[in-house]
């Protein structure tokens, strides 16, 4: 499919998501949840506008859940490969979240199905 101006958004937006379907799980085979997958997007997020977050932040997150619930999805995260956690010198007390090369592959291959829904 052609990008073509009379083709409605639409259209864009769900050939992105039959494209980025397989992709999401591709990684690790991890298949994580919608959950998961949220908190990873604003994780990564907040990471790609140079601000760092750390876990006490995330846990702050009460949309995406309570704080116990929120703490196992950031170490299911981790586990997975997705995020990793760093201190600064200055404070060891503050945790930071990181998210990793495999999450950043993660947001190529999706950046390039959105391309390619758009552009065939």
């Amino acid at each position: 499919m052609k990008y073509n101006d009379t083709q409605p958004s639409h259209t864009f937006f769900f050939r992105f998501l039959t494209l980025a379907q397989p992709i999401e799980s591709i990684p690790t085979g991890a298949g994580l949840t919608p959950n998961e997958t949220q908190l990873l997007y604003e994780i990564a997020l907040s990471h790609f506008e140079g601000q760092a977050i750390y876990v006490k932040q995330a846990l702050a997150l009460k949309e995406l859940g309570s704080p116990a619930t929120l703490h196992k999805r950031i170490q299911r995260l981790r586990e997975t490969g997705f995020l990793s956690v760093e201190q600064k010198e200055a404070d060891y007390r503050t945790k930071y979240l990181v998210v990793t090369p495999l999450a950043i592959q993660l947001f190529e291959s999706l950046g390039l199905a959105m391309q390619k829904a758009i552009h065939g």
